[in-house]
């Protein structure tokens, strides 16, 4: 079965596109199958960060000039992407048409990673639509964690999403939203789920691109391609400092309303 995973985040400048840029070429190394689809429609956001000679375009599906595999674009043997070029593109006419080419696209990969526009609801409901796994990715900005709250909120309407997941790209996030006094709807919706995978520090520049990036970081995305494969938590020394400081906010916030 093919794992569509919706990548949303609660505000941009969260790391959400470089991580499915690492993610998608650490998966391909391994020799599965992956597509990335682009939801931010005209602004080819992920679409950028790969390097491809071939020009297609999602408009040619639409068009119905070429079919689901052929629109493709090719970063590997193993690494597709989907782009959309067309700046007066109207997504919301072609709805079920996109919808039915992700699906068709599942029956031959592995592994499809969507970059979905959590900014605009038709294009978040798109993404949703389509896939049966989501990651929301936090970041310790007072918005990140409150439009992160209401696109979790979102995402429990959807029966077909049957795995929900968080990635907080710095430690201190937990901090960060009991330091901003978030009010407890908004932090009982967060703490609602174990995160998948910290990043102890801010999250931005990705292994493929950033020569200069530790070998500390390149361990820690290595281990986030393993625990996102087995879509299993994984142990480390920053996943229990993580655990204590969640444990003591638990204690600090849910002592007082039981």
């Amino acid at each position: 079965m093919c794992r569509i995973v919706s990548f949303v985040s609660g505000s941009g400048g969260v790391g959400q596109t470089s991580l499915i840029y690492s993610l998608s070429k650490m998966l391909s190394e391994k020799n599965f199958r992956v597509c990335v689809f682009d939801g931010h429609f005209n602004l080819n956001v992920i679409s950028l960060k790969y390097n491809s000679v071939e020009d297609h375009d999602l408009m040619e599906y639409i068009a119905g000039n070429l079919g689901a595999l052929e629109v493709l674009c090719s970063e590997n043997a193993y690494l597709k992407f989907v782009k959309c070029n067309c700046i007066t593109f109207n997504y919301l006419a072609h709805f079920e048409l996109i919808k039915a080419f992700i699906l068709e696209l599942a029956n031959h990969f592995d592994y499809i990673l969507i970059d979905a526009n959590s900014n605009a609801k038709k294009q978040l409901s798109l993404a949703l639509e389509c896939s049966n796994e989501a990651i929301l990715i936090l970041s310790n900005e007072l918005c990140s964690i409150r439009s992160g709250a209401k696109i979790l909120q979102k995402i429990y309407f959807y029966e077909n999403i049957l795995s929900v997941n968080i990635v907080l790209n710095k430690i201190r996030v937990i901090a960060e939203i009991c330091g901003n006094a978030l009010g407890e709807k908004e932090i009982s919706e967060i703490f609602k789920i174990a995160p998948l995978f910290v990043f102890p520090k801010f999250y931005k520049n990705n292994i493929f691109e950033n020569k200069k990036a530790g070998t500390k970081t390149e361990r820690m995305l290595y281990e986030f391609c393993e625990s996102f494969l087995r879509n299993e938590r994984i142990e480390g020394d920053y996943k229990k400092q993580y655990s204590g400081l969640l444990g003591y906010f638990r204690r600090k916030f849910y002592e007082k309303y039981e």
